[in-house]
Formats: structure tokens, C-alpha cells, sequence
């Protein structure tokens, strides 16, 4: 019987169809490569079509149709992001199915195919560094397209070479290639120097190119400095020099005399304009790899010296200092220079000597009586590296604490106090430094008076019944820095203090002793509250901190004070510069408890330190403040609810026991957010309970709806969250592979990127 025509067409389709699909199946089974042949066959191997009579000339001249791969490659540069991001998963599966060869990831990785596929351009260069040692052999590659190639070239090359983290011995003339080409970028230099960190005297031929680098890079970035500091603009360096003299010290003993002819051209050079930024002189570099170098090094460095230009010695001087010890032959180069005529040379040999071992003592003991004050310090200071004992010091640091020189008396009194009991006959002396210092100085001695005061408090209490104001004041400093508990003695010395006369002097043991509970703190505190002394004010607001319900009375005029701009800014005891705004941030917190229907109408305050302060009352009053909150959640506005949940957030990030009772607390909130008729709140919620793995559940459905929601913003954000839970959004797999045509784009890829966990992971567990 005779098949109708529209019947027999619609069969001749089906039958065309299927053998195009069994073509390009054979297709892609076929193994990746630049022809397409079988990995076993020669690659001159005659096809069965070319022994066919006549048409084999025909078929050698025929393109040859892009294979399965190709066309992948094709499909992921597409402007579709769906499109990309599947193109990508198949080329990642082909690749694990042994279809693609380590060669081509190379390719990948450089953007030399598929340009602008962030995914597989990021998964080839990790699949690089993870198939070390094999993918090395391919570091050539990647040096040849870096070498002249753009910068865009070059900065993908750099990449790849970082993630490999090393080149082979073998590929070191391409590398000398690229420091030597004109048009070469710094990233890419920067990461071949780490790259070649561990092939050690391999690099040596390199080591001129090296050096010539690092001295036109340093010698620039001078005048940049220079350029900068004229502008008064600050800036920052990467500072690879220390990178290349690690590199060159270890070359091994053959690059010294590379290095001591550097030195010595550069000390012949003429001076430039950027001579006093010594921190960018391309011989330190030297100087410091000579050391690095070893025991060679350094005996070729200190020969060096007695031939340096006096003004170059500095270089070898500085490198000298700074070398880490001990060393026997720096430590004996620096006693020569303990000796210098050179103020600062003597100075540098006795901050050195520090690290070089005990034998130096008697050198440094001797420099304590130095006629410069910078001497004495810097030996005052190795000598407590060295662990040297009062017997030995005491006489010549109570010497430097007569002195007129500010900075080594500190430092002597630094070191004495560091004797322990054996410092005290000192402690008259430090505690007149202490009554007539001020600002930093006055901080630091209060804390050598109270690690001396310590061994024995009965001296400090006498010494404040007995002293001036200013000594009161600084005992008072020191007895708020001493380690707990304290020694009675301090204690009463405190008590008494809250009687002084000297309003900063009571506030300050009225501060320290209300965060002990003591009664007697809050009617001073209370006083200072309104003074006009900022520094008082601003120590007694955060010691009503501690006050309890005592101050809660106050919390009005803070927050009204809060809202001033003429606020002012302390320094004291435990205060370490803190501004009497977060003085008053800390009260309002601790405080808060006590009003919260007042904190509650300020959480979605206008300006930021007002509700700040109110939400961080409910925070510090833990899930108590949570449970006041949660019966005003169905009366609240927008803003407020966003606010509150903002402070329940707190709750996934604590932990233990205390954390499940403030989870506990927050949930209840959290789930009326979920359920809120604002997208905006149930947005907030699912950004906060992403992190608890116990509502994941309840996250996901409201996940899907906000995706898609008419909010563009909400759907993007909702897609970030649903990316970072990746596998647990399996329960809602199948409604979001119906979200894979989403119209937009964004998210469409947090979509799609989701389905590819949850695949990995089903697989895993599979193959598990």
C-alpha cells in the first residue's frame, strides 16, 4: 500500500535524524585532539577512505568538521550565561572522561580559547596546579605566551605560574627571555621570582639580569617615592626586593663575587636626588644576600667594609645590624664598630649585638656609659635580649634614668623593671619620671611602675600618701594596669584616690573601682557625668557603664549627648584613646536593658550611633532582649522589622550552649519574617537563617518565591543565598531546574550553579 506523502516525508526525517545523531555520537566518543585521530593510530597512517581510488587527494583538501569539543568551546563563549555554563560542565566532564588532553587546559587557562569564560578559565588553571608534577612540563607554553605578548597575556601567564607555584630548571632561559624583553610586566616578573625560590644555584646565570632588574625597579620607584612625598601623598610597595635577595643568597658561594662588584659600582656611582630614601637602594640588596649567602658571604661583606667610601658604609653597617643570629664573625664585626668614631655606627652596633649571644655583655655594660644617649638605649636594649641581671647593669641604668636624654632613660627603666624585686632601689627615681612626664611617656612609665610597683605595693601606697598631685595621679594610672587581684595596698590606694582633690585623679580609681562593684565609685561618677572636663566626663560615662540600674536615669541625656558633634576624645587607663562617643555607645548598651521600650522606638533611628546604640542593648541583654522583642514583631513597620531581625542575627554567630539559647530566642522571629507580607523582610531572613542548618527546610520555599519575585535586586540576593547552600537545596531540585530559562541572567547562573552542586554531589555520595 502506498505510504500518504506527508507520512513517508515525516518518515525520511526520522530516518535523516537519526543517522546525524549517530554521526555525531561517534563524533564526540572520538578522543580531543587537533585532528581528531585515535590516539593509537600514526599520525601518518593511511585512512580506509584514502585507499579508495580517486578521492583521496579530494579528502586530504576537505575541511575537517569541528569535533564535539571544539564545538563546546564554540558554545562556551556564548552570550547566553545558560549556554556558557553548560558548555563549560561538558568540556569539565570530557576532560574527566580522558576526551581532552592536559595540553589543551593550558589553553583554556591563558584565554587563548574560549575568551571570557571566567568558570573554565578559573577550573583549568586549579586542574593545573593540581596534576603537578605532569602539567609542569607545559610551564613552556605558558613562558612563550607571556614572552611579547600584551599585557592581558601576560597577566593570564602570571596566573597560571602562581598557581603552579614553580618553574623547572629546564625553563630558566625562557625566564631570563622575559626579564630581559623591553615590553615585559612587572606581575609576570614579580611571580617568577617566587616561582624560582627553590631551584638554588640553578638560577645563577640569571643572576646579573636579577640584579639589574631589581636596581632599575628600585632606582624608579625612589623617584616615585620622592614624587610622592613632595605631593604629600602616602603610598605603598610591593617589596619584592627582599624576595630577590633571598633568591640570590641562595645561589650559592659563586654569586659573591657577582655581588661584591655590584656593591662596589654602586658605591662608585654619582649621587642622585633620592640618596636619603636609603630603604630603595639596590645595595642593600647586595649587601643583604651576601649574608644570606652564609659564612662566605659575610666575610667577603666585613672585607668590604674597610674599603667602602665612608659615606657607602652605612649599607654594610645596616645589613650587619639586621642579619640574624648569632654568628661569631658578625658578632666580632660589630664589636670593631661598637668602637667607631661614628655616633650613629656605634649606635647600630649595639642594637645588633643583641642577637649574637652573651659574650658581647661586657662590650654592652661598657657602651651604658656611652657619651650618646642612642647608644646607651640600644645597648640598654640588647642587654634585656641577652637576659642580662642587675648585678651587671643596675649601676649604669640608674645612671641612664639620670640622664638627659628622655628616650634612654625609658628604656632604662623598661629594663629595671624587668629585674623584678631586684630593680626596686630604682623605684624612687622612676616614680619622679613617672609625676613629671606626660602623654606617652607618662603612659609607658605607669606601666613600668606598676610591673616594679607589683613586688612591692606597700611602697606605691606610701609613696601616694606622700606625693604631689601629679605622682597621685600617675600611681593611680599604674595601679589601674596592674595584673588582678590587686594587693590590698592598691586597693586602698584606689579607695582613697575617690577623696582626691584632683577631679581626674578620682575619676579615674572612681572608673577602675566601679567595674569591681565598689559602692563608694558611683556618687564621683555621677558628679563627673556632667562636668565640664571632657576627659572626666568621658571616664565617668564608661564607668556608669558598670552602674546598673543606679544610672539608668541617664540614658535620655545620653542618647541626647550622643547626637552632638563636639564630643571629646581621652586617653587613660584601659581607655587607650577612646572617644567619649563610645564611652557613651557603652553605657547605652550596658544600660539599655533597663528601658528597652525606649531602645525599641530608637532601632530604626535616622542616625547611625543612635540606633546602633539601641540595638546593641537588646544584643548585650542576650535572648532576654530577643524574647521582649518578638510579641512586637505584628504591630512593627518595615523598618523596624528589619531592625529587629538585624539584631537577632547575632544568634548564628555564637556558639555552645550560650548559642542555642539565643537561636532559641531568634527563631520565633525569624519565622514570622519568613512569613512576613514584605519581600524585603523575607529577603533579610533568609540572608540571616541561611547559617542554620535546622531551618534550611523552611528557607527553601520562600527562596523560590523571592527568585521570582519582581524585585531584581531581592532575586539577586536571593540567588547568592541559594548558591552558598549548595547540595541542601536538593529537596527543591526540581523546581529550580524549571528556573534554568529564568529571564534573567543572574539568576539564572546562581540557578544553575546551585544544580551543579547538588549533582557533584549526588555523584560523590554515588562513587562513595
Amino acid at each position: 500500500m502506498k505510504a500518504p506523502p506527508l507520512l513517508f516525508t515525516l518518515a525520511l526525517m526520522v530516518a535523516a535524524g537519526a543517522v546525524w545523531w549517530f554521526m555525531d555520537a561517534q563524533q564526540a566518543s572520538a578522543p580531543d585532539a587537533a585532528t581528531d585521530t585515535a590516539p593509537d593510530a600514526p599520525a601518518d597512517a593511511p585512512s580506509s577512505e584514502a585507499a579508495l581510488q580517486g578521492t583521496a587527494d579530494a579528502r586530504d583538501d576537505a575541511p575537517k568538521p569541528p569535533s564535539r569539543v571544539d564545538r563546546l568551546v564554540t558554545q562556551a563563549t556564548d552570550r547566553d550565561s545558560t549556554k556558557r555554563h553548560e558548555a563549560f560542565r561538558a568540556l569539565k566532564a570530557a576532560y574527566e572522561a580522558g576526551k581532552v588532553p592536559l595540553e589543551r587546559l593550558v589553553r583554556w587557562a591563558l584565554g587563548q580559547e574560549a575568551a571570557g569564560n571566567g568558570e573554565l578559565k578559573a577550573w583549568a588553571i586549579q586542574e593545573l596546579a593540581r596534576r603537578k608534577p605532569d602539567s609542569l612540563a607545559l610551564v613552556p607554553k605558558v613562558l612563550e605566551h607571556a614572552l611579547g605578548g600584551t599585557e592581558a597575556a601576560q597577566n593570564a601567564a602570571a596566573e597560571v605560574v602562581r598557581a603552579l607555584g614553580e618553574v623547572r630548571a629546564e625553563d630558566l632561559p625562557l625566564v631570563q627571555k622575559i626579564f630581559e624583553h623591553e615590553q615585559s610586566e612587572y606581575w609576570i616578573e614579580r611571580v617568577l621570582i617566587d616561582a624560582m625560590d627553590e631551584l638554588g644555584p640553578a638560577v645563577l646565570p640569571l643572576a646579573p639580569v636579577l640584579m639589574d632588574w631589581v636596581t632599575e625597579l628600585l632606582v624608579d620607584r625612589a623617584k616615585s617615592q620622592r614624587e610622592a612625598m613632595e605631593a604629600g601623598i602616602s603610598v605603598s610597595w610591593d617589596h619584592v626586593e627582599y624576595d630577590v635577595e633571598r633568591l640570590l643568597g641562595k645561589m650559592g658561594e659563586d654569586v659573591i663575587p657577582l655581588l661584591i662588584e655590584r656593591l662596589e659600582k654602586a658605591f662608585a656611582r654619582p649621587k642622585g636626588d633620592t640618596d636619603d630614601l636609603t630603604m630603595w637602594e639596590p645595595e642593600g640588596v647586595y649587601a643583604d644576600a651576601l649574608i644570606r649567602v652564609g659564612e662566605r658571604g659575610i666575610q667577603a661583606l666585613i672585607a668590604l667594609l674597610d674599603r667602602a667610601p665612608k659615606d657607602d658604609r652605612s649599607t654594610i653597617v645596616n645589613a650587619l645590624t639586621w642579619a640574624d643570629g648569632p654568628n661569631e664573625t658578625i658578632r666580632q664585626a660589630l664589636l670593631g664598630l661598637l668602637t667607631s668614631d661614628d655616633d650613629w655606627t656605634r649606635r647600630e652596633a649595639a642594637e645588633g649585638l643583641g642577637k649574637h649571644g652573651k659574650a658581647s655583655i661586657p662590650a654592652l655594660l661598657e657602651a651604658l656609659g656611652d657619651a650618646n644617649a642612642g647608644v646607651r638605649k640600644y645597648a640598654a636594649q640588647s642587654l634585656k635580649k641577652l637576659g642580662v641581671g642587675p648585678e651587671d647593669a643596675l649601676t649604669s641604668l640608674r645612671a641612664m634614668l639620670d640622664g638627659d636624654d628622655k628616650w634612654a632613660a625609658l628604656t632604662a627603666a623598661e629594663t629595671i623593671a624587668g629585674f623584678g624585686r631586684a630593680g626596686l632601689p630604682a623605684l624612687p627615681r622612676i616614680l619622679e619620671l613617672l609625676a613629671a612626664s606626660d602623654g606617652y611617656l607618662h603612659e609607658q612609665y605607669a606601666q613600668h611602675v606598676a610591673v616594679l610597683g607589683a613586688h612591692d605595693p606597700g611602697a606605691l601606697a606610701a609613696a601616694y600618701e606622700a606625693g604631689s598631685a601629679p605622682l597621685q595621679r600617675g600611681l593611680v594610672e599604674a595601679a589601674c594596669v596592674m595584673n588582678r587581684p590587686l594587693p590590698a595596698p592598691i586597693q586602698q590606694l584606689l579607695v582613697a584616690a575617690l577623696s582626691s582633690a584632683d577631679a581626674r585623679t578620682q575619676i579615674i580609681a572612681a572608673e577602675y573601682l566601679m567595674g569591681q562593684g565598689h559602692e563608694g565609685a558611683l556618687g564621683p561618677l555621677l558628679r563627673g557625668f556632667d562636668s565640664k572636663d571632657g576627659y572626666v566626663r568621658t571616664m565617668a560615662t564608661h564607668g556608669l557603664a558598670h552602674a546598673g540600674a543606679a544610672a539608668a536615669h541617664l540614658l535620655p541625656r545620653m542618647l541626647e549627648r550622643l547626637e552632638r558633634t563636639d564630643l571629646y576624645s581621652a586617653r587613660g587607663p584601659g581607655l587607650d584613646g577612646i572617644s567619649e562617643e563610645s564611652a557613651l555607645d557603652r553605657a547605652i548598651e550596658a544600660l539599655g536593658r533597663y528601658d528597652f521600650e525606649r531602645m525599641f522606638e530608637l532601632i530604626d533611628h535616622a542616625e547611625f550611633d543612635v540606633y546602633y546604640a539601641a540595638r546593641e542593648a537588646f544584643t548585650a541583654a542576650g535572648p532576654e532582649g530577643l524574647r521582649w522583642l518578638l510579641p512586637r514583631w505584628d504591630g512593627a513597620a518595615q523598618a523596624r522589622k528589619l531592625a529587629m531581625l538585624e539584631i537577632c542575627s547575632t544568634a548564628w554567630y555564637r556558639k555552645g550552649a550560650e548559642g542555642e539559647a539565643w537561636k532559641a530566642a531568634a527563631r520565633p522571629i525569624a519565622r514570622k519574617a519568613l512569613a512576613d507580607a514584605s519581600a524585603a523582610v523575607r529577603a533579610k531572613a533568609v540572608d540571616k537563617l541561611v547559617r542554620d542548618p535546622t531551618m534550611v527546610a523552611e528557607v527553601l520555599p520562600v527562596v523560590l518565591k523571592l527568585l521570582d519575585g519582581p524585585s531584581k535586586d531581592i532575586a539577586h540576593g536571593a540567588g547568592y543565598r541559594l548558591r552558598s547552600l549548595g547540595a541542601k537545596a536538593a529537596p527543591i531540585e526540581a523546581e529550580l531546574r524549571a528556573l534554568k530559562q529564568h529571564p534573567d541572567e543572574t539568576v539564572r547562573r546562581y540557578v544553575l550553579q546551585t544544580l551543579d552542586a547538588i549533582e557533584d554531589a549526588a555523584k560523590a555520595s554515588k562513587d562513595g
